[in-house]
């Protein structure tokens, strides 16, 4: 009984919030009563936007990262530093270098 007289006064209140918007215009609300449109639409959205990226990243973590799979990560990263080590030929500097004296 409670829900649905508490559901009557938000729709009431809803409709008289969108009444007065519509008199007093939508930028007047906006420019006059920040709060308002943060309050009541900014902070729940930030809110929605944050707990779904949370579910996102648990979920990712989850299935992509999970500790299970830490060996076969290691082992792609040592295969390829083995691959980059024989694959690059090391920097050999010129003979002339090499034979350079510095007098100090």
């Amino acid at each position: 009984m409670e829900f649905c007289s508490c559901i009557v006064v938000l729709i009431t209140v809803a409709i008289g919030a969108f009444a007065w918007v519509k008199y007093v215009g939508l930028e007047y609300i906006l420019i006059h009563y920040r709060w308002m449109f943060v309050c009541l639409f900014l902070m729940p959205i930030s809110l929605i936007y944050d707990v779904g990226m949370l579910i996102r990243s648990w979920i990712i973590f989850k299935l992509n990262s999970a500790p299970d799979k830490h060996v076969e990560k290691v082992r792609k990263v040592q295969q390829q530093v083995n691959y980059r080590m024989n694959a690059v030929r090391p920097y050999i500097l010129p003979s002339s270098w090499s034979s350079l004296y510095i007098n100090m």
